[in-house]
């Protein structure tokens, strides 16, 4: 016995998931170079000469503008990546956990049709799915299942009054 069954709605949750993943880290890698990019556009990070700030102590430093756009960069993509890596992980798993329940609601079709699929029986094959919504792919399967069952009504009647011809005949000299 396995323990674990990747059924169809969890491995369509699994796919959702991993689109978002991939068009997450899309967007963070072209959010980090357009922020790169930006920073290297400030005018103060092109002048030439010092340029005289106070650092967080309330220090006065002196730096080339050059320098000071680079560690603005740095600092700015580690802010990025940092933040943008907890908030990036937490809208995966909402991505995953959507897609699942969008995957749920759309397979309930099938479930539907696998619970009529396991009551049929020889005698009640008279009962159809009727699963009606869009005209979708989902719909023309069961629209095609119903068509099998009164093929198979219509053969097993045929069969039965066969039979009971049969035994009539038998009966009756």
């Amino acid at each position: 016995m396995r323990l674990f069954r990747p059924t169809l709605r969890i491995r369509m949750a699994l796919l959702y998931g991993g689109l978002v993943l991939l068009v997450g880290i899309s967007l963070l890698f072209t959010s980090v170079v357009l922020l790169q990019q930006s920073i290297k556009k400030v005018p103060i990070f092109q002048s030439q000469g010092l340029v005289t700030y106070a650092d967080s102590t309330g220090r006065q430093v002196t730096q080339d503008p050059a320098s000071l756009g680079e560690q603005a960069q740095r600092t700015a993509v580690n802010t990025l990546l940092h933040s943008g890596l907890i908030y990036f992980a937490i809208i995966v798993v909402i991505g995953t956990v959507g897609g699942y329940l969008l995957a749920k609601q759309a397979l309930r079709p099938i479930a539907k049709l696998t619970a009529t699929a396991r009551q049929m029986s020889t005698e009640n094959l008279d009962q159809r799915i009727g699963l009606g919504g869009p005209d979708d792919e989902l719909r023309e399967l069961a629209d095609t299942f119903d068509e099998m069952l009164a093929r198979l009504d219509a053969a097993f009647d045929s069969q039965r009054l066969f039979v009971a011809n049969a035994s009539h005949e038998l009966r009756t000299p």
